[in-house]
């Protein structure tokens, strides 16, 4: 009996040493197989997470840097309105200089240039009949005080902008007023000698003319036989307004000066023949 079980025994132990052998290996692939999806998972999830980190990271440092760019964009389109708005207001104030020295011009010493022509100016007797003359019988009234430092006073509202305006039409600007200035003190000092001044003789004024002024320009104008003072103020005036057009970027005419000048001419001589009409002057 003893050896039956004994034999029992051992048969057992041989199947289940039979058994464990058999199946071993696909149990070890099992535990193998489930130990490298959990390792590689965590693996997985390390790198997840700390691509999900670097990510985060770059997107913080890209919204800083765009609120950055904002600020700065913001900035520029602040500073350059600023810069704009200042610009138009120096323009504003050259263009209403500019018109405020043709407005302190003495009408009456317009219309000599106006209606009198360069031989006529050079008559002996030009000084009495200009003097006796109804519309610049009062000629005697100007001065340096009342005239001429007055033109020299409108720049000041302009000098706080120069900044802001260029180089070209504060140049403009200054011929201007330095040859209006000019022509009132010259007239005043002849007129006070009983004489009458003729600008187109004044090589000084035409030398500063000539820095506003081409030379085929000014010698048309020169040569106008009428209304050639308002041609050459018109002319500069002409030539400021189309730098301030420029430098606020608005579209400006490119019509010739010297086109300009003839139509100017046209306009004057079109003027009907009674408002112009010139006394006589004996030879």
């Amino acid at each position: 009996m003893p050896e039956n079980i004994i034999q029992t025994d051992n048969s057992f132990i041989t199947n289940l040493a039979n058994v464990f052998y058999t199946y071993f290996p696909f149990v070890a692939l099992a535990i193998m197989t489930l130990l490298y999806r959990s390792i590689q998972t965590r693996i997985k999830q390390s790198g997840q997470h700390g691509y999900d980190k670097k990510i985060e990271e770059i997107r913080g440092e890209i919204t800083k840097n765009n609120e950055t760019l904002n600020a700065v964009v913001q900035s520029y389109f602040t500073s350059s309105e600023k810069l704009l708005d200042k610009k138009v207001e120096a323009c504003s104030t050259l263009w209403q200089s500019t018109l405020n020295i043709r407005d302190m011009f003495p009408s009456d010493l317009y219309l000599i240039y106006q209606i009198y022509t360069n031989e006529e100016l050079e008559s002996p007797d030009m000084f009495d009949l200009i003097n006796h003359a109804p519309l610049t019988n009062g000629l005697s009234r100007y001065n340096i005080d009342n005239t001429v430092k007055p033109i020299l006073n409108v720049s000041k509202s302009l000098s706080s902008h120069k900044p802001y305006l260029n180089d070209t039409s504060y140049r403009l600007f200054s011929v201007l007023q330095g040859a209006t200035a000019r022509i009132l003190d010259q007239f005043i000092s002849h007129y006070e000698i009983s004489k009458i001044y003729n600008w187109r003789k004044d090589k000084a004024l035409v030398n500063l003319l000539n820095i506003a002024l081409k030379d085929d320009v000014l010698k048309y104008i020169i040569e106008l036989n009428l209304a050639s003072l308002r041609a050459v103020m018109d002319t500069i005036e002409y030539e400021i307004l189309q730098e301030i057009r420029d430098s606020l970027n608005i579209k400006h005419s490119t019509e010739d000066t010297i086109k300009y000048l003839k139509e100017v001419e046209q306009l004057y001589n079109a003027i009907d023949d009674s408002v112009k009409k010139k006394p006589n002057i004996k030879k």
